[in-house]
């Protein structure tokens, strides 16, 4: 259970990190604008279409940020915030300031993210 001062530094660095996250994808949507039929060269309309994509990805990134920052104040006001999803121990403040919406440990995360490399091979 974090103190209360850490909460407080936690709920401030959740909601200032979301809000820079909302403002990114305010800038990405901006750039979204579609000015596709304007391009009549080829190689401009696959440059158009390239940028596009990875706007749409970015953006979807950012979406998977946003609700992960609105799960982390949940678990927060819970008082869950901090604690494994994966072996209960605490994460490390230094984790949790890194990736603020973190759900797991560094220990348990870098189990989760070799267990599907070894179930391909």
């Amino acid at each position: 259970m974090l103190q209360d001062k850490e909460q407080i530094y936690f709920k401030d660095l959740l909601l200032k990190k979301m809000n820079e996250t909302i403002d990114n994808n305010a800038v990405l949507e901006s750039i979204k604008v579609d000015e596709h039929e304007k391009l009549s060269d080829l190689l401009d309309q696959a440059a158009w279409t390239h940028n596009s994509n990875i706007t749409i990805l970015l953006l979807e990134k950012n979406n998977l940020k946003i609700d992960g920052f609105k799960d982390a104040l949940k678990r927060l006001h819970r008082g869950t915030y901090g604690i494994c999803e994966g072996c209960s121990e605490r994460i490390s403040k230094k984790r949790l300031m890194a990736v603020p919406f973190a759900r797991l440990c560094i220990t348990c995360q870098r189990e989760n993210e070799i267990r599907p490399m070894e179930a391909s091979c």
